[in-house]
């Protein structure tokens, strides 16, 4: 494994978000009126984030619809509702 040192100064924080901040601000975001919960920006963790909350409404995050529309490019046939609701358990998840 290679890494990068990127100075601070020049880094999104985002990038340095943890998984329960960004699990603490859905489950606020899901406690609050609307339909459902969109969490943009690819450089914030919310794939585990939304692991870890029991949402009482839809999520969508940038990085799950990325992940759907790569695996449907790729010729899978999934339906964006019922995949991302089996998202919740993604660690242990298969295409």
């Amino acid at each position: 494994m290679s890494t990068c040192n990127v100075p601070t100064a020049r880094r999104h924080p985002i990038f340095d978000l943890a998984d329960d901040a960004v699990a603490d601000a859905l489950s606020r975001a899901c406690a609050m009126p609307g339909e459902g919960v969109l969490m943009t920006g690819t450089g914030m963790p919310t794939l585990h984030a939304m692991s870890m909350v029991a949402a009482s409404k839809p999520v969508l995050s940038s990085n799950l619809c990325l992940a759907w529309s790569l695996l449907t490019s790729l010729g899978y046939e999934l339906e964006l509702r019922p995949w991302a609701a089996s998202c919740r358990n993604w660690v242990r998840m298969r295409p």
